[in-house]
């Protein structure tokens, strides 16, 4: 059988089998790895606590730097929303600006209808004119 070391060194290159014995005699790896996987599960459970200790610890240090820097963030996201936004809001408004007709807003199908003060064709009644402006 082979030391886990040389089985480790080989697992690389072949995973299931241990290339240290040549010939027709091969040991299995599998039980090897098996005995030392207990070993690596609490050593990658500690790093795992320290990791999660260590955001806490940090999270309680930076706690009411990191709201105000929130806050600040926040802030500018929604400065930066905002300048988007203005130019986009005043293109709009001139865009209804461009559908209205004589103050009147009109949509697609009926931008070419008539307003009704446009004059529809036909006699006009010309208003008599006062005898001081005759003269």
């Amino acid at each position: 059988m082979c030391t886990p070391s040389v089985a480790s060194q080989q697992v690389s290159a072949t995973p299931w089998w241990c290339e240290a014995h040549t010939g027709a005699t091969r040991c299995n790896v599998v039980p090897l790895f098996i005995a030392v996987s207990d070993e690596r599960d609490a050593a990658l459970a500690a790093v795992d606590a320290a990791r999660a200790e260590g955001y806490r610890a940090g999270l309680a240090a930076a706690g009411p730097v990191y709201e105000v820097g929130y806050a600040a963030c926040a802030a500018d996201v929604k400065a930066a929303q905002h300048a988007i936004y203005r130019p986009l809001a005043a293109a709009a408004e001139a865009e209804r600006g461009r559908w209205r007709v004589r103050g009147e807003a009109r949509t697609r199908a009926t931008f070419g209808a008539p307003h009704p003060a446009d004059y529809r064709g036909g006699p006009v009644a010309w208003p008599e004119l006062a005898p001081e402006v005759a003269a």
